[in-house]
């Protein structure tokens, strides 16, 4: 027996909220508009308030067969408002979320929340690289991720 696995790709989605075009399926589906003018059709499985037309949003969804995004995550900017979609409140899937919405466009951690300070474990000190964050041992001279000098 052969068993089909379906794979699925998370989409970030930084834009503006267009329009919300009729829905027969219950659903509630908006069209989103990011910085290349390209427009995103989203759909919520949840009936919840997301905003109104013009807001700026950031949207982390579920790409489906038809080029269709499957909201799991949506920020409204505008209204400093964060709503999770996703059926279960996945602990790894909330990490996953705050995880990638620390990235930029080139995947680079926007900002660093751990701090030395924290990490110290039983008298043990550990250093980090001040140009990008990564751990270093104490005979380094040079970062071995950015190879900033130490």
């Amino acid at each position: 027996m052969l068993t089909r696995k379906v794979i699925r790709i998370l989409l970030n989605v930084c834009g503006t909220i267009k329009i919300f075009p009729k829905n027969y399926s219950g659903n509630i589906a908006f069209e989103v508009k990011d910085k290349d003018n390209y427009l995103h059709y989203c759909f919520l499985t949840k009936r919840k308030y997301i905003g109104d037309i013009s807001d700026e949003v950031n949207i982390i969804g579920m790409s489906t067969r038809g080029k269709k995004i499957r909201v799991i995550f949506l920020e409204n900017i505008t209204k400093g408002q964060v709503l999770y979609m996703s059926r279960s409140t996945n602990k790894k899937l909330i990490e996953f979320i705050e995880m990638y919405r620390q990235l930029d466009d080139q995947g680079n951690l926007l900002n660093i929340q751990e701090s030395p300070e924290d990490n110290t474990e039983k008298g043990q000190i550990q250093n980090f690289c001040g140009e990008c964050g990564s751990k270093l041992t104490t005979e380094m001279k040079f970062c071995s991720y950015c190879g900033d000098k130490i």
